[in-house]
Order: structure tokens, then C-alpha cells, then sequence
């Protein structure tokens, strides 16, 4: 638990530093989980804010059997319900994280690993340094990793087989679904940048964690130069099978296909069609001795993961000596565990308020849906109704056009009679008759 009295992060001194804590969402994936958050203890981030979604086992036990004391502090809110609202459960942690006194928050997925790219610098430091005053967040690329097809099961050496990452695939056209289902692997797909958010009670991360939203709708975001996620988004063949519960829990609860689309494709999969997406998305040398996802060879070697890897095996202090017996302090002195089902409650309720719900979110995109539809049929009226004014102005055109030639033609023949008249009265006989004094007759003789 994180008090005044907690001891320094690892990589940092007792200067006044920068506070900086790692806050996720996560369902088993226990040993995944475990090795980034060591990971991320050995590069100066021993705090955590976990929401644990129904794990078997708790990952308040996991976390106390796997970490030695005093290695990491984590605090765990357990939610036993089937609803997930990522985004209020991260707005809630980031609240918790804020309350505790912390500075800048990095939200991460038990799939991911953020690393510093400066030579000698941890990723707390790294962090602490491009995070300056002013800023709200960091954006930081994410590179794709793929794991060898003989993989079943995720271990900590598994990320030893992980050797090769995959150069995005460029100028492809439509959505991740529609360039998935024209071939091309999951893995391949280039992953929006994530981002690492300053705490505070107005700033909070959006769903995915690949950006923040503030009260005031103005955000000041950086691109990091020393910081990057190596992402191993299918650690193995089994987890598949768990991507593939999730997906059926997401069609029955009828979510948006486009919410989650890829858990959602694998929910109707038999196990030969898990084989073959597995297939299509791990790699193995092929005929040529060229590493391939599927048919796509776009790969190239590197070893981070499995320098992270041979990391974690050495003792740093991190893990358990022997985690199946945690021993009687093991767990009271780094795992707070919180029953979140009272907590729960306000989460729902900020769920509903705010609109974060998948479910409200696609009732409301609905909504929006058919408010578009009325708006458009509105335009094509109006549209119709522009097309006949445009008509009529024509036909009104047409018409002050044959009434202006009629105009014209009568004032040329009023001008004709005008010549015709000065002429007459230029004539002697008009001059003869005005000397007798001898007028036209304008009308009927009047009797007398």
C-alpha cells in the first residue's frame, strides 16, 4: 500500500523524484502479467493499481506468492461481476493513484513491456525526464513482437522465442477487420501508440490507453524520444482460447462487432480454426530458412525479449525464492487488497453518468445513427426543395427574359413614334395650323 512512509522506487534516490505508477485491467494471464510487472519494478516503477477481473487465482495471491517483500506495492480491486468498463475501472484506479500522491501514471497491459531506448537510463528516469511541466501526456510507439508457433503455454523463458518483431505493413486500405479478413496476420497490423498520463483529478486515460481526455477537452501531449512498448499481443497458443472466452462473453452481452472486433472474430472458432489463426499469426522458419508469420515474411530479428527475459531470471530480488511458500509476511507488506464490490456500485454509476459503457456507448452510437439517418433525409428533402427552387428560378428567368425583350421592342417602337412626331411637327403644314392658332381635337364638341 502506498503511504508517506513507502521506501524510494527502485532506480531512484530519496531526492524529491518524480512519483510514477503502472495501472491496468487484467483477467489471469498470471504469468504474463508477472513478468512485466517485474519487468517494469527492475526499471524503477514498483507501484501498481490493479483491477482484477474475476482472476482464478486472485491476483492479490498471485502477486503475494510470486514478488518478494517490499519488491513491488501493489493495491487490488477485485470486481466478481461480468460487466467490464475499462474505462471508468482505469478513471477509478488513476483517482486511487492521484489520491495517494502519485505524479504521472503509466497505463499498461499485461502483454506489454516499456522500455527505455537511452542507454543507461531506467524507464522511471526516461520518463521523469521528457515528462516537463506543462504537459499532460507522453505518446509512445508500440512495436510488435510475434512468438514462435511451438508455444502452447505462456512461461517466462517463452519470451526467449519471441525474437522477431514485424515491420508494420504499409498503405493498406480499410479497417483491421477487413485487412485481417483479406489475409493479412493480426500481428502484422501496425498498433496505436499508447501513453503515459500526468495524474490528476481532470485528466484521464480513454479505453485502450492510447490516449487521454481532460474536463476542459484540451490536451498537451508529447512524442517520446527515449521511450518504447515492445508488445507480444499473442504470447502463446493457449491464450487464444482465453482471447476466444472473452469474445463469446462480448457477442452474448451485444456488444457492437466493431467493439473488440477481433475477440468477437474468434468467439464462433472451432479448435482447428484456433490452429489456424495461430498458424497465421506466430512465426517458424520456413522451406528457405526465412523466419514467416503465415505468408508474411516482413520480419526482422531482435533479441529484446529475450534480453528481458534472461533479466528477470537473474536475482534481483524481485520474485519469491520459492512461491509456493510465500512464507507469513510475504503479501501484507506490498498487496493491499480491496473488496470492490461497494466500489463497484460507484463505478457502475460513473459508467452509466459519464457514458463510458460499451453497451451505453453503443446505444448511443445508435442514437447517433439514427438522428444521421433523419438528418439525412432532411438534407435529400431539402435538397429536392432547392432543385424545384432552382427550377422555378429558371422558369422565373425565362420569363423576365421574354418580358424584358417585350419591354425593349415597346420602348423602340415609343422611340420610332417619338422621330415620327418630331418630324410632323417640324412640317410647314403643323407650323401653318399653330399660326391660325388651330389645335387638335381631343374630344366630342362640347353643346352649348
Amino acid at each position: 500500500m502506498v503511504n508517506a512512509e513507502s521506501e524510494p522506487l527502485r532506480g531512484t534516490s530519496d531526492r524529491d523524484a518524480m512519483k510514477i505508477c503502472a495501472i491496468t485491467c487484467v483477467k489471469d494471464s498470471h504469468e504474463l502479467l508477472a513478468a512485466s510487472i517485474g519487468h517494469l519494478a527492475l526499471n524503477g516503477i514498483a507501484d501498481f493499481y490493479l483491477w482484477d477481473h474475476g482472476s482464478d487465482p486472485s491476483l492479490a495471491s498471485m502477486i503475494a506468492s510470486r514478488f518478494a517483500p517490499g519488491a513491488i506495492r501493489a493495491k487490488v480491486l477485485r470486481k466478481e461481476t461480468p460487466a467490464f468498463f475499462q474505462g471508468a475501472m482505469f478513471r477509478a484506479l488513476t483517482e486511487l493513484a492521484r489520491i495517494d500522491g502519485f505524479d504521472v501514471a503509466v497505463g499498461f497491459d499485461a502483454d506489454e513491456f516499456w522500455c527505455s531506448t537511452v542507454p543507461g537510463q531506467t524507464l522511471a528516469e526516461q520518463i521523469a525526464l521528457e515528462m516537463s511541466p506543462g504537459l499532460d501526456g507522453l505518446t509512445v510507439p508500440v512495436m510488435n513482437y510475434v512468438q514462435h508457433r511451438d508455444v502452447e503455454t505462456f512461461r517466462l523463458e517463452s519470451l526467449k522465442t519471441a525474437r522477431y518483431f514485424v515491420v508494420p505493413q504499409l498503405d493498406t486500405a480499410g479497417s483491421p477487420g477487413e485487412m485481417v479478413d483479406a489475409g493479412l496476420p493480426f500481428v502484422a497490423l501496425p498498433f496505436p501508440s499508447k501513453v503515459v498520463a500526468r495524474v490528476s483529478g481532470d485528466t484521464w486515460f480513454i479505453e485502450g490507453q492510447h490516449g487521454i481526455v481532460k474536463t476542459d477537452g484540451a490536451t498537451s501531449l508529447a512524442c517520446t524520444s527515449g521511450v518504447i512498448v515492445r508488445h507480444l499481443s499473442l504470447p502463446s497458443r493457449g491464450d487464444l482460447v482465453v482471447k476466444r472466452d472473452q469474445g463469446i462473453r462480448r457477442v452474448d452481452a451485444g456488444f457492437s462487432p466493431d467493439i473488440g472486433w477481433q475477440l468477437q472474430r474468434l468467439a464462433p472458432m472451432t479448435e482447428a480454426g484456433l490452429d489456424e489463426y495461430w498458424n497465421n499469426n506466430s512465426w517458424h522458419l520456413g522451406a528457405d530458412g526465412r523466419p514467416v508469420v503465415g505468408s508474411y515474411d516482413r520480419l526482422e530479428e531482435d533479441d529484446a525479449l529475450a534480453v528481458i527475459a534472461n533479466g528477470l531470471a537473474n536475482d534481483h530480488g524481485i520474485f519469491a525464492s520459492d512461491p509456493q511458500d510465500p512464507g507469513p509476511t510475504m503479501g501484507k507488506a506490498c498487496v493491499t487488497e480491496v473488496s470492490s464490490r461497494s466500489f463497484e456500485l460507484v463505478v457502475e454509476s460513473l459508467v452509466n453518468d459519464l457514458g463510458h459503457s460499451e453497451v451505453v456507448r453503443d446505444g448511443r452510437l445508435g442514437e447517433a445513427r439514427r438522428a444521421l439517418s433523419e438528418r439525412t433525409a432532411w438534407a435529400l428533402e431539402l435538397e429536392l426543395d432547392v432543385q424545384r427552387l432552382g427550377d422555378r428560378l429558371v422558369a422565373l428567368q425565362g420569363e423576365f427574359d421574354e418580358r424584358t425583350a417585350w419591354a425593349l421592342q415597346l420602348d423602340a417602337g415609343l422611340q420610332q413614334r417619338d422621330r415620327e412626331l418630331a418630324a410632323i411637327k417640324s412640317s410647314a403644314l403643323w407650323r401653318a395650323g399653330k399660326a391660325l392658332h388651330l389645335e387638335p381635337r381631343s374630344g366630342p364638341a362640347r353643346r352649348t
